[in-house]
């Protein structure tokens, strides 16, 4: 019943609602133990975590786009940073438009660039469970999301805390989906927290400037790539 009133109450106030938003996040990656105990991820997956405290990443969104990405830094190529975007993922930005998610390809990871095309994640399970974020209520909500590697594929849990109040259905990382903006995201031991919501005039634009390629015929791509 609680799941109901959340949506019809999104529904309702989405119905006139046309703010854009600029959200900053804040990193953190927590400890592994069994990351830490092994000899050849101890060093990296310490320099992750150092260099999380690097990082601060934007969201600039609207009702139906929004675009994901770290910001400018310093120390942007240490080696520390460099491996908190990669334990991360955020290597690519992210853009979402409606039920679909583009990351970005900044250089070529393959034969050439590529803008990487995937369904948005759906599969959420609402709870009844609340925090403040912000000073905003937040609900939290569970999911799986898929990774495919050279070992095969894996289904990771992954938990969003979404704000009913601010009706836009985006977040960190590519993830969105919901009845509210997600404020703090979790996958694994990677934690993004919002820091600093404004609202803004600033729209969001972006040029597809490059070839758009299915998630699936990329994950081919890289595999054949590899495997020579």
């Amino acid at each position: 019943m609680k799941n109901i009133i959340i949506y019809l109450l999104f529904f309702l106030v989405n119905l006139s609602f046309s703010q854009n938003y600029s959200i900053t996040y804040e990193l953190k990656i927590f400890e592994n133990k069994k990351s830490l105990e092994n000899e050849y991820l101890k060093d990296y997956y310490l320099k992750a975590m150092e260099g999380a405290k690097n990082l601060t990443f934007v969201l600039r969104c609207e009702k139906d786009k929004s675009f994901f990405d770290y910001r400018n830094i310093l120390s942007i190529n240490s080696s520390e940073t460099k491996a908190a975007i990669i334990k991360s993922e955020t290597k690519r930005p992210y853009y979402i438009e409606k039920n679909w998610v583009y990351k970005i390809d900044k250089k070529k990871y393959i034969e050439k660039k590529y803008i990487i095309k995937d369904s948005l994640l759906t599969n959420w399970e609402i709870t009844n469970e609340t925090k403040k974020i912000n000073n905003y209520t937040c609900y939290k909500a569970t999911a799986k999301y898929k990774i495919i590697n050279p070992k095969g594929v894996f289904y990771h849990p992954v938990i969003a805390w979404f704000c009913p109040e601010i009706p836009l259905q985006h977040g960190p990382r590519g993830f969105g989906g919901l009845p509210g903006l997600i404020l703090e995201l979790q996958y694994r031991e990677i934690v993004f927290g919002a820091t600093l919501i404004e609202k803004t005039n600033e729209p969001v634009i972006f040029n597809f400037e490059e070839e758009i390629i299915d998630q699936s015929e990329y994950d081919k791509k890289l595999l054949e790539l590899r495997k020579n």
